[in-house]
């Protein structure tokens, strides 16, 4: 008689455990947000920061600024002048300069009105001739 003044749920053997609190959900994980990228210039967005890689890669970029084989306009001055001081900082030889047809086209940037881009693109089309020119012997 005991047993039957147990009530059904309160027996141990019968008794379910009390449900579980539903996992949070992604929103409600805490992560913190990454920190945008400082620009490289004034002026630039984080998507334009100082470029890096190879000089392929570097090429292809300052070719997109002027794709019909001049130069880019004024307002990618910038961009321009990040380019072609990237592409000075990569080792070049006379395989890769001949590859990525960068003597042809930096030409035009040699004649910038931009002293700057004229500047960068004069050293290193000289150092580029300075390589590729025969040592003599004196």
């Amino acid at each position: 008689a005991a047993v039957d003044a147990i009530p059904p749920a309160a027996s141990s053997s019968t008794a379910m455990p009390p449900p579980l609190a539903p996992p949070p959900t992604p929103a409600a994980v805490h992560t913190p947000a990454p920190e945008p990228a400082p620009p490289s210039a004034p002026g630039l967005a984080p998507s334009t920061a100082a470029p890096s890689g190879d000089l392929a890669s570097l090429t292809r970029e300052l070719v997109a600024l002027a794709p019909d084989g001049g130069m880019a306009g004024p307002e990618d001055c910038a961009r321009v002048r990040e380019l072609l001081e990237a592409i000075e900082k990569q080792p070049a030889s006379f395989d890769i300069l001949r590859d990525t047809k960068l003597g042809i086209i930096t030409k035009p940037y040699k004649d910038s009105p931009d002293p700057q881009i004229k500047a960068v693109a004069s050293r290193l089309r000289k150092a580029w001739k300075e390589m590729l020119a025969p040592k003599q012997k004196g």
